[in-house]
């Protein structure tokens, strides 16, 4: 609990800087166990709507970036389709399950496994006029490990998170 809230009042009193912002989000999920994240807005389902970009922000190498879209290329991302029907955190391999059919996703799970983004969890953050905007967070450990890892930080990274979003939008 005592990292939750010192992550929550270190993004509260840290300046306007978004590299700062930055900085002190990943520096507490680091503390539990996440090594990755990355932070977006999903594409608008309605083109005319423009109210200006989200920062985007992405704490990992590029090549885990093209490693990610390598492995969804073969159905559409499934974490951008699954973003519409949540509020609450979900996992990766949730929504591949959801939208990857049956016969592709073995093999979209293992790409993204070997690529050490098998262990992500998404969550949603409210966004103005129709669009959608997340962060994943993904485990530094693999298989079961990462599994357990996110089981357990889901609800303090649902928290951070949600403060994050906050100070960025600001």
């Amino acid at each position: 609990m005592k990292l939750l809230s010192d992550g929550v009042k270190r993004l509260l009193a840290v300046g306007d800087d978004l590299e700062a912002i930055q900085r002190v989000y990943q520096e507490k999920l680091s503390q539990m166990g996440l090594a990755h994240f990355l932070y977006a807005e999903a594409p608008c389902a309605i083109p005319s709507i423009n109210h200006g970009a989200v920062p985007f922000f992405l704490s990992c190498p590029e090549t885990l970036q093209e490693s990610y879209l390598d492995a969804v290329s073969l159905t559409g991302d499934p974490v951008v389709l699954e973003l519409p029907n949540r509020v609450a955190p979900f996992t990766v391999a949730e929504a591949v399950g959801i939208h990857v059919p049956a016969e592709k996703r073995g093999r979209v799970l293992n790409r993204l496994d070997k690529a050490g983004l098998g262990n992500g969890l998404v969550v949603p953050l409210n966004a103005r006029q129709g669009r959608h905007c997340s962060s994943t967070v993904f485990a530094a450990k693999r298989g079961r490990e990462g599994t357990a890892v996110l089981a357990e930080a889901t609800h303090r990274v649902h928290v951070l998170t949600t403060y994050f979003h906050q100070r960025v939008r600001q």
